[in-house]
């Protein structure tokens, strides 16, 4: 029978660590959470998630006082780019952000906060969220403003499935050259998404089924171009996230090494003994 051992102490129930630290019933408290720091990205916070195309950026990014200024050049179809949360993402629930569009918006692009919800329905999904500020969507419906989650499958490709939800906000008679501040929660615990747009309202939603925390934790605000001609420059500011208080270092252990190693490959089937190291005594989680 292989083992696992938890360097200092044998830890017999390893795989029901998760349950031991659920941040159910936690309160929870908006915080700044500032992109710049000394005159550069806060990278102790923010990751700069590129795109490349040719093995060049497809955004130059730029720090323009507070704010975080994205330049995305022409002829990336369909990329999108992020400062993606780094610090506790798992501890989030929600992200605040002023988004201002430039000018010289071209072709179809948007701003936006971006979450993978987590895994949804018998299937396990990936359910993708989002609020989104979108200029010329098409030539009729113009510009909007919205929240979305959209079910993609993980094992093809990140396939479209359908949209789950489509919150069309009163839209803007043009995007271009305006700040928006937008909001987006997820409590998986009750089961919500909340939408909100300053100057256009709030929607709710509360989902059928229960929405599974998944694979990854992301959380992001980013830009994306969708056609050919999707250049233009975007700005991110005054950013806040709703952080679950009772999530946080001293209830959440880290795991600082494993044995053997993290992604290694090929390792003997012999081999009946598994290390994991934490950043902390793991004592207190142990319930029996």
């Amino acid at each position: 029978m292989k083992k696992a051992l938890l360097w200092g102490l044998v830890f017999t129930f390893v795989m029901a660590i998760p349950q031991f630290i659920s941040t159910a019933g936690a309160d929870d408290v908006w915080k700044d959470w500032n992109l710049v720091k000394d005159g550069a990205l806060d990278t102790s916070k923010w990751y700069f998630n590129d795109r490349k195309m040719d093995d060049v950026s497809i955004v130059t990014m730029s720090i323009d006082g507070e704010r975080v200024k994205f330049e995305h050049r022409p002829n990336t179809d369909g990329n999108s780019v992020w400062l993606q949360l780094i610090k506790k993402p798992e501890c989030v629930k929600g992200i605040q952000a002023e988004i201002t569009m430039g000018t010289d918006l071209n072709g179809h692009f948007r701003g936006r906060i971006g979450n993978v919800a987590g895994a949804y329905g018998p299937l396990k999904d990936y359910a993708w969220n989002q609020v989104s500020v979108r200029n010329r969507l098409s030539e009729n419906d113009g510009d909007r403003v919205y929240g979305a989650v959209g079910l993609e499958d993980p094992l093809n490709d990140w396939e479209y499935l359908k949209d789950l939800i489509y919150s069309g906000f009163n839209n803007p008679e043009e995007v271009d050259g305006n700040t928006y501040i937008c909001t987006m929660i997820l409590d998986r615990e009750k089961g919500k998404i909340k939408y909100t747009i300053e100057g256009f309202g709030t929607v709710t939603y509360k989902m059928p089924d229960e929405i599974e925390p998944g694979w990854e934790t992301f959380w992001g605000i980013g830009s994306r171009s969708n056609d050919a001609s999707g250049s233009g420059t975007v700005w991110f500011s005054n950013v806040k996230v709703l952080l679950d208080t009772e999530c946080g270092d001293d209830t959440r252990p880290v795991v600082k090494k494993t044995v053997p190693e993290h992604k290694e490959v090929n390792v003997d089937p012999a081999v009946d003994t598994f290390k994991i190291k934490f950043d902390e005594s793991m004592l207190s989680l142990i319930h029996i």
